[in-house]
């Protein structure tokens, strides 16, 4: 599996015709899921069933290789599985199978991090960042595609999911430079009380990240930039920073960003190009 960060800024979903084979609640529908808003989930009750899927179709053929699900309440007991196909409504050649996967970040044996302190056990149901499920594979040139949920364990029989996208995450030559900047951003606020103590205004963590891309080569930046440009400051961009990350590292890099930086370049020797990326959650 590759180690080049994967950057995606158009979900497929936005162009396929969507459907569930269980209804998703009329007050959170199925169209949520596309919708770029955070918190305005699509939410399912899954007291009578916990297994069903979510499909999409489109006359037009689109590279893919990722998958993201964010926002979502799965829990340990979860499972879910990618199929992508080559023609339309489910049909022709069967170009991936994900397999049933448990859509949570599993904590290495022994990774010590502050707040986590069990020596096993998914990210996800011991933090306060959103949960994101990412899958990578081949790209495969679809038209339809379907994700199979079995949502066993869902707390008071409600599965809701924020976002799914399904997409094409481009990758450099060359990889970022130096690593990468991770953070998690908390937007609380304190203010003092009569009494002289601190009052907390709590707010939702945030996932944010920094990367450099230095000495990239001009086709590259080009590319870059036209990428970073086509989908301005208020886009998406779906950020798998290392596909094959695993652990806290995974789980605190794989997100939905908006970029919180301007699209610019510096030239540096020959063909080669330097350029920020500054990523805020959304």
């Amino acid at each position: 599996m590759s180690y080049k960060i994967m950057i995606g800024t158009v979900n497929q979903l936005e162009n396929m015709t969507v459907t569930s084979t269980h209804s998703a609640d009329a007050a959170h529908p199925l169209s949520n899921l596309t919708n770029g808003i955070k918190d305005i989930p699509t939410r399912w009750d899954v007291s009578s069933t916990t297994s069903f899927a979510i499909k999409g179709t489109s006359a037009t053929a689109v590279n893919v290789n990722a998958l993201m699900i964010k926002g979502h309440n799965f829990t340990g007991s979860a499972t879910v599985r990618l199929r992508l196909y080559a023609d339309e409504n489910q049909t022709g050649s069967l170009l991936f199978d994900s397999t049933a996967k448990v859509p949570l970040t599993n904590r290495a044996f022994g990774e010590l991090i502050a707040g986590v302190h069990k020596i096993d056990g998914y990210l996800e149901l011991e933090n306060r960042l959103d949960p994101v499920y990412t899958l990578t594979f081949d790209t495969a040139l679809i038209k339809s595609f379907q994700i199979d949920i079995d949502a066993t364990g869902s707390p008071d029989d409600v599965l809701r999911i924020d976002t799914v996208a399904l997409f094409f995450g481009w990758s450099p030559d060359y990889n970022f430079s130096y690593g990468y900047d991770q953070g998690i951003q908390e937007d609380a606020d304190h203010e003092q009380t009569r009494g002289g103590g601190l009052h907390t205004f709590a707010m939702p963590a945030r996932r944010s990240l920094r990367v450099e891309f230095e000495l990239m080569e001009t086709l590259n930046n080009n590319t870059f930039l036209d990428l970073m440009s086509s989908i301005g400051m208020g886009g998406n961009v779906y950020v798998i920073p290392n596909p094959s990350a695993t652990g806290y590292t995974k789980y605190l890099g794989n997100s939905i960003y908006k970029r919180n930086s301007q699209a610019t370049r510096r030239a540096r020797f020959y063909n080669g190009n330097s350029s920020p990326l500054v990523l805020e959650e959304n």
